[in-house]
């Protein structure tokens, strides 16, 4: 995309990583720009999760073969998903578009937007964290999929066949060369995927306020307030807060995560949004055990990750009504599984995290102007690499309002792809 470059103001609306992103890179460029958040800056989606990197990460998350799992989800056989019947009428009305894209045709056409966001995504973070003074939270070794047999493994070929497609480095591991890499982890596996090209961050939540701090020292303001409703009026756009305030500025970018697609809906510009439910909590290692990198147990539908706060256990998906109580039960059923690989202790916190994750039925986010819509963009449906691929959307979104050539081709994240 080129055109005339152009700067102004704006207002973006969310402060986790894909939110400060956007603000960074447009006060990079000349914009006057105020970032609003109803709590601290990273303190919600991009804290919680594995603290990944992840290059590898080409795949819409709509798997070939996902329809005929639907009776154990529905039915509680597996732990990678978990369903509560508080969510019955909206799942319906999203997931068959979201399966429609479980077929090897359609993940193949997918991935070409899912590897142009992620082949971007550790450069993009490294050059924040050496502007942000973190980069001490980063880690280089990768990260390691393992499997308890090698069937488990075998199913598997079609994600490395995407790998090579796009050049993304990995190496096959037998049980003695995970001992090499990760002496205190169990011997129960079969195979490991170590996905050479991935990095790591030991506290998402820390780098969020690293780079929070970083806008702020190039001139952007920070805002404590909670959206309601945005909209448009003659030169500006507006934003409604809940406490009765109404800000303005030229431009306003919805970069909510989950909340992005309620508060769009306020402007008549529906998305097909949903929100997945994750959990997660921090365990003491048993005596001197390390852990070198996060470990991605396929079969036991867990992640291991060695975080400041501790070893970091998520697990699976929930799909529940977005207020739903807090009902970690996939994290409970993942625990003695999780123990069973590496020596954890006792956790370090009095309760689980829960966190929510933007979905949109193809997996790939929405980046560029809202439907119907001038003034009103929007950067938000990430799902599970938000953290990933922070950076280079917020890039990518500030070249399009900018009026710059763009780092990528913008034509696969285009809002209004679901009209």
């Amino acid at each position: 995309m080129t055109g005339e470059e152009q700067t102004g103001t704006a207002i973006v609306l969310g402060a986790g990583m894909v939110g400060i992103s956007c603000a960074i890179h447009l006060r990079k460029r000349g914009w006057d720009v105020t970032l609003l958040e109803k709590t601290k800056p990273g303190a919600e989606t991009s804290y919680g999760n594995a603290g990944v990197l992840s290059r590898g990460s080409v795949l819409p998350m709509s798997y070939p073969g996902m329809v005929f799992d639907i009776p154990k989800i529905l039915t509680g056989g597996t732990d990678a998903v978990r369903f509560d019947f508080s969510a019955l009428t909206r799942v319906f009305g999203w997931a068959p578009s979201f399966l429609k894209n479980g077929t090897k045709a359609r993940n193949r056409a997918l991935s070409v937007g899912l590897s142009a966001l992620v082949e971007h995504c550790v450069q993009e973070h490294e050059a924040l964290m050496e502007e942000a003074g973190a980069t001490s939270h980063l880690s280089k070794r990768g990260w390691i999929k393992v499997y308890r047999s090698e069937a488990s493994f075998e199913k598997t070929a079609f994600e490395r066949e995407m790998l090579d497609h796009y050049g993304v480095r990995y190496a096959v591991l037998d049980p003695k060369d995970l001992a090499e890499l990760e002496p205190n982890l169990e011997p129960i596996y079969a195979k490991g995927l170590h996905i050479l090209d991935t990095a790591s961050v030991d506290d998402p939540g820390a780098l969020c306020a690293a780079y929070a701090a970083l806008f702020e020292k190039l001139g952007g303001k920070i805002e404590i307030g909670a959206a309601k409703a945005v909209g448009e009026a003659g030169d500006s756009a507006t934003v409604q807060l809940d406490d009765g305030r109404a800000l303005a500025a030229e431009h306003i970018v919805v970069a909510l995560g989950p909340w992005s697609g309620g508060l769009l809906e306020s402007a008549g510009a529906n998305l097909p949004a949903f929100e997945e439910r994750g959990y997660h909590r921090h365990y003491r290692a048993e005596g001197n055990a390390t852990l070198n990198r996060p470990i991605n147990d396929v079969d036991g539908s867990f992640v291991l990750a060695p975080m400041a706060a501790g070893i970091r256990l998520t697990c699976g998906v929930e799909i529940a009504s977005f207020d739903h109580p807090k009902t970690p039960k996939q994290l409970e059923a993942v625990l003695p599984k999780a123990r069973q690989a590496f020596p954890l202790g006792d956790t370090t916190e009095d309760e689980p995290w829960l966190g929510r994750r933007p979905s949109l039925p193809d997996s790939l986010p929405a980046i560029g102007k809202a439907p119907k819509h001038d003034r009103v963009w929007t950067c938000f449906g990430h799902h599970h690499i938000g953290l990933t691929t922070g950076p280079i959307s917020g890039r990518l979104l500030a070249e399009m309002m900018s009026g710059e050539e763009t780092i990528i081709d913008p034509a696969p994240y285009n809002p209004s792809r679901f009209a």
